[in-house]
């Protein structure tokens, strides 16, 4: 009998101590703020400025720019508003979201001994919401610690948040949208390829490839599927005349249903492969080698 009552009040106690756990944890997280609460960010993120020791990418929902909505992505501004990868683009949300661990104040001390005066590490990041005007936020970046948290400093105030690896990147090859081909190419599709090589507009015929013989003979559906499986791994902009001085080859594909054509130029520098579309376009696609490597084949017979 008394171990029944030893377990009764045993059990007693422990829910008493859970609920008043509970209850002190639930004010705890009431009183903890986000980021994005503590500076007083609202609204919709519309632009991402990131400065990482002079160089800088910004990102901008082009929707806000006067793109339409049903087409709209957060595009990167210096590809011409190339698509960023909305996953990516998220970091920022998820970052602005984070719970302040601790905050200290914009004093000389703290600003020297937490690493905002690191001439090697001077990042900054700007984000604007669409609440008004003046709703823009710029924040500095100190040092990361041990535990992966960063300090960031906004105004008179130095907010410790947990990093996100990837928010200082600069490269477009990190933020570009890397789920969508770059030409609009179904298995089902029927169509020829005409591969020519040269330079700026003289090209001479190397290969003419009609569908019946993409599709029958098995060494040119390597060619064919390359195509219609063709992702871009970095974008960069050029000039049109750069474009066509750089070009070695000049694809043609022309779509049977439809009796459209794609004019294409492809050229290796540096260890890279580029494409672009010869249609005044100054988006420049870096694509696998493999690419050109098979259309040079075809050249070399």
């Amino acid at each position: 009998m008394k171990k029944l009552i030893t377990l009764i009040l045993l059990l007693a106690i422990l829910v008493v101590a859970n609920f008043i756990f509970n209850d002190e944890s639930s004010k705890i997280k009431k009183d903890m703020q986000t980021l994005a609460e503590a500076i007083d960010l609202s609204g919709q993120v519309i632009s991402i400025e990131i400065n990482n020791n002079g160089e800088t990418l910004k990102m901008v929902d082009k929707s806000f720019v006067g793109y339409p909505k049903s087409n709209s992505c957060f595009g990167i501004e210096k590809i011409n508003l190339y698509c960023a990868d909305e996953k990516k683009i998220n970091l920022f949300n998820k970052f602005l979201n984070n719970y302040i661990k601790d905050i200290y104040e914009n004093t000389e001390e703290n600003i020297n001994r937490l690493g905002f005066n690191d001439k090697n590490n001077e990042i900054s990041i700007i984000i604007k919401t669409d609440n008004n005007k003046s709703n823009r936020k710029t924040l500095f970046f100190g040092n990361i610690n041990n535990f992966s948290e960063v300090y960031v400093l906004q105004s008179n105030k130095i907010y410790k948040v947990n990093f996100l690896d990837g928010i200082f990147n600069i490269d477009t090859k990190f933020w570009i949208d890397k789920s969508k081909p770059i030409i609009s190419l179904l298995e089902s599709d029927e169509f020829d390829i005409k591969i020519s090589k040269g330079s700026s507009d003289k090209f001479s015929l190397c290969e003419l490839l009609k569908h019946k013989d993409l599709v029958m003979k098995p060494e040119n559906s390597i060619l064919r599927n390359s195509f219609i499986d063709l992702y871009a791994s970095d974008v960069l902009t050029l000039q049109e005349s750069k474009i066509r001085s750089e070009a070695e080859f000049l694809l043609t594909l022309r779509i049977l249903s439809s009796n459209k054509k794609a004019y294409i130029r492809m050229w290796r520098r540096d260890y890279l492969v580029y494409m672009a579309f010869a249609n005044n376009s100054q988006d420049v696609f870096v694509i696998p080698s493999s690419v050109y490597d098979n259309i040079n084949s075809y050249c070399e017979k």
